[in-house]
């Protein structure tokens, strides 16, 4: 029986490196890319829940993101290094060899991920310094995950054959179906949609689980029934086809480890900050930025502008330097129409209302500044008005100038 009857594994061997190229990438593109649109509904979900349930599903991104870089990338690219060459030697039996070795690799993966996750991740979750309430959801969502989380190997293994015989629009089709099925799943199962239940954070991790065990199941028995001439056997252990795929699969471990271990330390730190922090960062990671004003008596009720400048100065040195923070200078008068009265304001609202004014009319990487895109609208008078030799003091800083019209 030969390994190479296909279509798809003649394109491979014998077709247009361009044709092949993009028959094989294509799809690849089209599933990587909605699966990038799906891995956005569990933080928007978690969110719906609440801050807690955002910061438990952060902490336990790190874990779940290991058992996919190790199940559909490291392990599952030494399969397909391996299982890729004895189709194209056509060699039907070191093929089923390297299936069965496939199994065992995956099966101690497996083990070892339900072992240290399901038993040890409070301690990990706690190690992180995060709040008690975010362990106790992390927590339940860690070790149902886990538990499950057998089906999910058995689904990487699968998606690893397919892809060794060059079947990867069958492979897009099944991740964009999957893909909708989680959708539906994390909102019905977490929110309770419809007549579903509403869990939680472990629905979150049954609508990450179900799907792909049950494509895992489906793709197994379609193997069994004669989709590829390839059997599933109990042989004989052979210590060259274990090096073989762990030559691979191995190193991009370790490489996948290291990731994981940067995203728990950087967690860890964050975690410092408190429960929103690690909210924020864990979901969005970084991609968001900090607007401040100066402290209250920095300006209020100080009359002398050198020395509200010198309290602006020592306040901006109070924080941590990045460019992911914007101070501005001022407070601004504004009429509060509720209670009939003057306030004064911080103007950190009014310059990140700028700053996303200007992207939406502009580009991201132009200035909010200057006397169209930089008008501080609805404004009575602002508080603190500085001459050249202060404004060169703030120059790190947003200024505000008053001009008259």
């Amino acid at each position: 029986m030969s390994l190479q009857e296909s279509n798809r594994i003649q394109l491979i061997l014998n077709g247009p490196i361009h044709k092949m190229l993009f028959k094989l990438a294509a799809p690849n593109m089209v599933s990587v890319f909605f699966m990038l649109v799906v891995g956005f509904a569990e933080p928007f979900f978690a969110g719906k829940l609440g801050i807690i349930q955002l910061a438990s599903v952060a902490i336990t991104y790190p874990l779940v993101s290991l058992s996919g870089m190790i199940g559909a990338g490291a392990v599952g690219g030494g399969v397909v290094s391996a299982l890729s060459r004895s189709i194209g030697k056509n060699d039907l039996n070191r093929a089923n060899v390297v299936i069965w070795h496939s199994f065992i690799i995956y099966g101690v993966v497996a083990l070892t991920f339900f072992i240290v996750f399901v038993f040890f991740s409070r301690n990990l979750f706690i190690a992180m310094g995060v709040e008690e309430s975010v362990v106790e959801k992390a927590v339940g969502y860690s070790r149902l995950f886990f538990i499950l989380s057998p089906s999910i190997f058995l689904f990487y293994l699968m998606m690893s054959i397919y892809r060794s015989f060059g079947d990867y629009q069958f492979l897009a089709v099944i991740n964009v179906l999957l893909g909708m099925l989680q959708l539906f799943l994390s909102g019905a199962l977490s929110l309770g949609w419809f007549f579903f239940p509403s869990l939680g954070v472990n629905g979150l991790a049954l609508a990450f689980v179900i799907p792909q065990g049950m494509a895992g199941i489906l793709m197994f028995i379609s193997i069994l029934f004669g989709k590829y001439p390839i059997r599933f056997k109990i042989l004989a252990l052979r210590k060259e086809i274990f090096v073989d795929i762990l030559n691979v699969g191995g190193l991009g471990a370790i490489n996948s480890t290291s990731i994981a271990l940067t995203m728990v330390f950087t967690t860890a730190f964050i975690s410092r900050f408190g429960t929103e922090a690690i909210a924020g960062y864990g979901v969005a990671r970084k991609d968001c930025v900090v607007v401040s004003s100066p402290a209250r008596d920095d300006l209020i009720n100080v009359s002398n502008e050198t020395t509200a400048t010198t309290n602006i100065v020592a306040t901006s040195d109070t924080f941590t330097k990045s460019d992911r923070l914007v101070m501005d200078g001022n407070y601004l008068k504004v009429y509060d129409k509720f209670n009939d009265q003057y306030i004064e304001i911080p103007a950190a609202s009014s310059t990140a209302g700028l700053m996303a004014e200007t992207d939406r009319v502009a580009a991201p990487w132009f200035s909010p500044a200057g006397i169209r895109r930089g008008q501080y609208l609805g404004v009575t008078a602002i508080n603190y008005n500085p001459n050249k030799t202060n404004r060169d003091t703030l120059y790190k800083m947003i200024e505000i100038k008053y001009f008259e019209v």
